[in-house]
């Protein structure tokens, strides 16, 4: 239980400082736990989401912060953030599609995607369905691809 903790933890901090590599955590505790590659793969999701849902309710709250949309004014971001908010509503499959392929394949980041999920007013909900999702992909692949590698050998 302790190595699952602890991939919670790392995959925690890992959502918010991406230079913490938690897929090679996930790899490296299937191949010395005793642990299933999916219960790894779940913690990790778990503590990613739950880093990725702070950032993502950071971009739902920065786009009311006074001295942010005076900057967005200045330099006209705010007429763009307008056109994809409403470009994001008429195509909420499309936003799937894109927080979907950012958490499972990384590009383009997932921690950007998120913040502009926030932004574009997707409900915390199906953000959370579809990061989750993407996210149990990615790390699934990575755990099931070193057990099957482990069990082969």
């Amino acid at each position: 239980m302790t190595v699952l903790a602890a991939c919670f933890g790392v995959a925690l901090a890992s959502a918010f400082l991406p230079f913490i590599p938690i897929e090679a955590y996930v790899a490296a505790a299937v191949g010395q736990s005793g642990q299933t590659w999916w219960a790894l793969a779940v913690a990790a999701t778990f503590g990613q989401m739950l880093g990725k849902i702070a950032i993502f309710l950071l971009g739902r709250q920065s786009v009311q912060w006074a001295w942010l949309q005076r900057r967005m004014a200045r330099h006209n971001v705010d007429k763009y953030l307008l056109r994809l908010q409403e470009a994001a509503e008429r195509r909420k499959l499309a936003v799937d599609g894109i927080v979907f392929a950012s958490a499972s394949l990384g590009l383009p980041p997932f921690a950007v995607i998120s913040l502009l999920a926030g932004q574009v007013d997707m409900s915390l909900p199906r953000f959370l369905v579809v990061g989750s999702a993407g996210r149990y992909v990615r790390f699934g692949a990575v755990a099931l691809g070193v057990d099957q590698v482990i069990h082969f050998l």
